[in-house]
């Protein structure tokens, strides 16, 4: 289908809300500093104009070049599939190649700052057939001293989180499970709004990794904890539980030491609020 417009792209900002289906890391909400019920996902798209080599030299342009995001810290993961356990594609040596140049234009080792990723994190699928394809993301060392030679990426750890994910559409999942190339690749990316504003803010531009950086704690979300204080008449700390502590039944200061409550109460009610006042200016969902 040709585009509506030359050239095929586009850059949006999507108002989202994690309620349900794949990859939605609802039971993430309130227990970590960057995952939220509401959220703001920055993205850019080409329908079969741009692929990977662009898409990345962008994305590092953006965070590196023009936000000042120290390169040292950063790490792309690429796709690596498992060929014992089936996994769909081959690797992604070209999206390899391309983070490779530029890495190595700040004098960094690729070999350490490209990470390979498994069908989980580095797979784009969201039905048994459709299009589909690898995904690289970007990855921020939050550490003190920024050295854990990308040992912490996909890990779990608010140490060091993805804040951009480029997705590239090149392959159409048939029926019988095989993987057809696409005549036209596409691309998806969508970063974290909040989490960029997070470490930009919390680190002070860049120049102090001392203390972790939390969404909650930028201009974004805290006047509305101010308001939660008055209205309850208790303190938020900002205290998360400890790592592999059970998740559910939050209730206010849990038992690890975690402020879940009012994170949960906020989150929810910025995506009940922003859902109503679409219904009530007569908005429908696309």
């Amino acid at each position: 289908m040709d585009s509506p417009w030359t050239p095929a792209r586009a850059t949006d900002t999507q108002k989202c809300i994690r309620a349900g289906g794949k990859h939605n890391d609802l039971e993430d909400v309130g227990y970590d500093s960057y995952h939220h019920t509401f959220f703001e996902m920055l993205g850019n798209w080409s329908f079969g104009d741009y692929f990977k080599k662009e898409a990345i030299r962008w994305a590092w342009e953006l965070v590196v070049e023009r936000w000042g995001f120290p390169a040292e810290r950063l790490y792309a993961t690429v796709y690596a599939p498992d060929k014992s356990k089936g996994d769909p594609g081959e690797f992604d040596r070209e999206a390899w190649d391309f983070w490779a140049e530029l890495f190595r234009s700040r004098g960094l080792d690729p070999d350490v700052h490209i990470v390979h990723g498994n069908v989980k994190d580095n797979f784009w699928m969201m039905g048994e057939t459709g299009p589909c394809g690898p995904c690289s993301e970007l990855h921020v060392d939050l550490t003190p001293e920024g050295n854990t030679k990308g040992s912490l990426v996909n890990k779990d750890s608010d140490q060091c989180i993805e804040i951009w994910n480029l997705v590239f559409i090149q392959y159409n999942a048939e029926s019988d499970g095989s993987m057809r190339n696409l005549p036209a690749c596409h691309v998806d990316t969508g970063m974290g709004f909040e989490r960029a504003c997070s470490i930009m803010q919390c680190t002070n531009g860049f120049k102090d990794f001392s203390r972790k950086p939390s969404n909650y704690a930028t201009d974004v979300f805290r006047p509305l904890f101010d308001r939660l204080e008055v209205l309850s008449g208790r303190k938020y700390a900002d205290v998360y539980p400890a790592p592999g502590s059970k998740k559910g039944g939050c209730g206010g200061r849990d038992p690890s030491g975690g402020d879940c409550l009012p994170r949960d109460c906020r989150s929810s009610a910025h995506a009940q609020f922003f859902h109503c006042g679409r219904h009530s200016a007569g908005q429908q969902w696309p």
